[in-house]
């Protein structure tokens, strides 16, 4: 495996969600749909899909079943692909968007969520660098290192995935119970 420097949108996130994609629809649809734009998108919440697959009796959390349509349509086109890494979890996000002398590198904390470009407190920075330059060498060459040792994935079953897109960025407050207010609560309905 290895990355084309030229026409190449590579994207890596830790999670991604029909919301987020909604935001970037037009791009990446301009990138998919209507140009030879390749594009490689890394999305760590996979990284338990292969093993979930042969349990046969898990479901996959950290992304949900709209997300996983979403990015069945874009598995039809041959010029996108997916990927996940599956020895480590991936948190890291980053954008890549190469121009025919300069690029762009997004790197920051927005995963691909609505709640990520609208709401969460987030840092994201761009760097402008020559194609020719270091930076962009250095950075190609750790980009096509993230991709070569992470699986690409072909095909989604649905059937692994949620229905709802969790929160998965927010601060959410679960409430434990214990056994004895659950015994209380069945006694109570019974």
């Amino acid at each position: 495996y290895t990355l084309s420097l030229h026409d190449a949108l590579p994207i890596s996130c830790g999670y991604a969600f029909n919301s987020g994609f909604s935001m970037l629809k037009e791009i990446l649809e301009k990138s998919i749909v209507e140009s030879e734009i390749i594009v490689k998108l890394l999305v760590g919440s996979l990284q338990k899909y292969r093993a979930c697959i042969e349990a046969q009796d898990r479901q996959l959390t950290g992304i949900d079943k709209k997300t996983v349509q979403l990015l069945q349509t874009y598995l039809k086109y041959e010029n996108f692909s997916l990927y996940t890494c599956e020895q480590r979890f991936y948190h890291g996000k980053i954008f890549l968007l190469e121009g025919l002398e300069r690029t762009i590198i997004c790197l920051g904390s927005s995963n691909i969520s609505r709640s990520a470009f609208v709401s969460n407190y987030e840092l994201n920075m761009a760097f402008d660098v020559r194609n020719n330059s270091d930076i962009y060498l250095n950075f190609y060459k750790w980009i096509d290192q993230l991709f070569f040792s992470s699986v690409q994935l072909n095909n989604l079953d649905i059937s692994v995935f949620s229905d709802n897109e969790i929160n998965v960025e927010g601060a959410t407050v679960i409430r434990k119970l214990s056994l004895s207010s659950v015994q209380h609560r069945i006694d109570e309905i019974s």
